[in-house]
Order: structure tokens, then C-alpha cells, then sequence
């Protein structure tokens, strides 16, 4: 309703996660802003494998506002990792994911990007899609990493889940 009526209107319009943007996209003076922070539903799946990928194995999905930290402890819960960012009070299926995300597990799995199976997204029309490398995969290849909120609204993303591991890590002040 809210990009039909921003559509119809011609106002401004505005997709926040966080509410910080590194760009400065996220905020407007006079926009309509839709505040996805508040879609933090995480589901686990143990062993995702359907036809739109090749990948068989753990996956998390992820309601668009889940920040870093929480997606981090729902991983962890069961003995896993996924890819995120230093910053973890940033969302991390928002402009993060879609924007390329990096990572200190970059050089093992690669950009958190890489790790997405399948968005679901408001699209510029109002429509409510399911994009994945078989159904819209247009849109789904231009969401993982064409920035956020450049395609339309993600809702969810399923992303891998790769094997817990120890690490050792030091700060110097």
C-alpha cells in the first residue's frame, strides 16, 4: 500500500532498516518511510535444498530488520556461523547483504552477498514476489549487491549457515 500510494502520489519515498545509512539513502526530509526494523522473525532450516539452487545444507531466514548480532546468536544456538558485518547493530538482510557485505569470513565464504538463496520483496509495482536464481532471478541477482532499497522492499532473505569454528581475535587501543 505504502509504494502504491507513494506511486500514485509522486511523494518521496524512503526504505529504512536501522535507521543509519552509510550513503545517507535512508534518510529524507518530507518522504513517506516504510521502517522494515520490526520484520525480526528467524526461522532455521537444517538442511535447505530445493530446485532454484545447488546449495544443500543449514540456512536461516530472516526478516528484513534482524541486525548482525541477532542473526549471529541464532546461529550460534545451533552450532553455526553466517556472514556479517564488524557492525553488528547494522541490518543485516538490508542495504548490508544487499550492498555486497563484508566480512571478517570473507576469505573463507565469500561476500555476504554469496550467501543469499532467496529474497521476498515489494517490488516498485506493489507486487509481493518471491526472487531466487529461478523465479525473478533478475531481480535476484540485482539484489545481491545492487545497494538497498534500489529494487524494491525485501521482506525476508534465506541465507547459508556454514560450520561454528574457533577463532582468536585481539583489539588494540
Amino acid at each position: 500500500i505504502a509504494v502504491n500510494f507513494a506511486r500514485n502520489t509522486g511523494v518521496r519515498f524512503v526504505i529504512k532498516n536501522t535507521g543509519h545509512d552509510f550513503s545517507g539513502k535512508s534518510g529524507g526530509a518530507g518522504s513517506l518511510s516504510v521502517w522494515v526494523h520490526n520484520l525480526k522473525d528467524i526461522a532455521y532450516i537444517p538442511s535447505y535444498n530445493d530446485a532454484t539452487t545447488d546449495y544443500d545444507g543449514p540456512a536461516f531466514k530472516a526478516g528484513a530488520g534482524v541486525q548482525v548480532y541477532e542473526i549471529y546468536a541464532a546461529a550460534r544456538d545451533h552450532g553455526l556461523v553466517t556472514i556479517g558485518g564488524e557492525g553488528q547493530t547494522v541490518g543485516a538482510m538490508g542495504g548490508y547483504v544487499q550492498g555486497g557485505g563484508h566480512s571478517p569470513l570473507s576469505s573463507l565464504y565469500g561476500m555476504a552477498a554469496d550467501q543469499v538463496l532467496n529474497y521476498e520483496v515489494v517490488t516498485a509495482d506493489g507486487r509481493f514476489v518471491t526472487a531466487n536464481a529461478k523465479v525473478n532471478s533478475d531481480l535476484f541477482w540485482a539484489l545481491r549487491g545492487g545497494g538497498g532499497s534500489t529494487y524494491g522492499i525485501v521482506t525476508s532473505a534465506v541465507i547459508k549457515a556454514h560450520p561454528d569454528m574457533k577463532v582468536t581475535s585481539t583489539t588494540f587501543s
